[in-house]
């Protein structure tokens, strides 16, 4: 069974800033999607990337098109929001798994126990093992945990050089 430092479900906007931070620390991280279409989170796929793309493409058309025409701009509105959603969901993904302390997995996780988590992918079914991180506390949002993680390498940072002295 691998084991991480973290297991993250959820590739959004909490889970990826706080992936890309433990990976910093020189964490190994695991992140979890369920859906390829959906690196990134809810705002940059079906949130609000894509309904402001549609509503710039929209203020772009004509007033006075005809039906037809109508419909070709809405066409290309589609295809545009397609577009700049595909390049960021990307970019996102990249980020992450470009990232040598990051290993993205693309299936359901589900806690087994408080330290495991059964990954089931399109192709196979698997446990991995967090041995440092298992979870936030209940009232946590990701960006506490990181802040956390700050102030505890802060006083480690002092109490080696109380020690030194």
């Amino acid at each position: 069974m691998k084991q991480y430092d973290a297991i993250i479900i959820g590739f959004g906007k909490g889970g990826k800033t706080l992936a890309a931070e433990l990976a910093k620390r020189n964490q190994k991280v695991a992140m979890v999607e369920r859906s390829d279409k959906m690196y990134g989170g809810t705002c940059i796929n079906i949130g609000c990337i894509p309904t402001k793309t549609l509503v710039h493409q929209a203020k772009l058309a004509p007033k006075t098109a005809t039906w037809d025409e109508k419909k070709a701009y809405y066409r290309q509105a589609i295809a545009k929001k397609e577009q700049v959603t595909t390049l960021l969901r990307g970019k996102n993904y990249q980020n992450l798994a470009d990232n040598p302390n990051i290993m993205v997995y693309t299936g359901n996780g589900s806690f087994i126990s408080p330290e495991i988590i059964e990954v089931v992918t399109k192709e196979e079914t698997f446990h991995i093992q967090a041995v440092s991180y298992t979870h936030l506390r209940a009232h946590e949002t990701p960006e506490h945990l990181v802040c956390r993680l700050l102030l505890e390498k802060k006083k480690t940072k002092k109490k080696k050089k109380n020690k030194k002295k």
